[in-house]
């Protein structure tokens, strides 16, 4: 098997990009939240002594969201779906450029069939 590596210079720094990224998906979540839908922001602080990747990394920041869903499926799913089925919760330990993400889904609507 030949691997063949390509790498692309960046007019900037990997701090510069690493702002550059958060503030981006900040923009993107606010864009898409409001009148109740979209991504609710519950915890959003700082982490240190939670070792991630064998320890490798051990600070960073910590984030614990939930993404409202019901406006972005066909409103026969919102019928037989039943209440607050169609959240998505999501917990990230995010010690760049390392992230690791854990993603909750509700059971109750795949019982459904």
């Amino acid at each position: 098997m030949l691997i063949k590596e390509f790498r692309v210079v960046l007019p900037i720094t990997v701090e510069e990009y690493q702002v550059g990224q958060l503030y981006s998906v900040a923009e993107v979540s606010k864009n898409e939240t409001g009148g109740g839908e979209g991504v609710e922001v519950r915890k959003n602080e700082p982490f240190e002594n939670y070792p991630l990747l064998g320890g490798k990394f051990s600070k960073g920041q910590y984030t614990y969201k939930i993404y409202h869903l019901a406006s972005r499926v066909p409103a026969y799913i919102r019928l037989l779906a039943p209440k607050g089925s169609l959240e998505v919760h999501e917990e990230a330990w995010n010690a760049y450029p390392y992230c690791r993400t854990i993603i909750t889904v509700s059971i109750y609507f795949l019982i459904l069939s």
